[in-house]
């Protein structure tokens, strides 16, 4: 998913508010995009907050799965260049 389209998604996750960025083809393809695919949907009048597009529960469970990846971890290994023997890992 691009970062576009995550970043929409995104956004109605965490907040019932019309996206504030959705001037360009770019913005509008991305969200074609999301309802297309059953992420979002599109609403039959603003809601308070003046959104057009609620997040699914489909998308919610995306985001909760994007949400709870681990972040990745480093790790240094110390390698003998002569032998290509590992010789220790920090």
């Amino acid at each position: 998913m691009s970062p576009i389209k995550l970043g929409i998604l995104m956004h109605y996750y965490c907040f019932p508010s019309e996206y504030p960025f959705q001037n360009s083809k770019a913005e509008s393809d991305a969200v074609i995009y999301l309802l297309n695919e059953g992420l979002l949907i599109e609403l039959e009048k603003p809601t308070e907050y003046n959104a057009m597009y609620k997040i699914t529960k489909r998308g919610l469970m995306y985001m909760e799965m994007i949400t709870s990846l681990p972040l990745p971890q480093s790790k240094t290994v110390w390698v003998n260049p002569l032998t290509n023997e590992v010789v220790g890992e920090v």
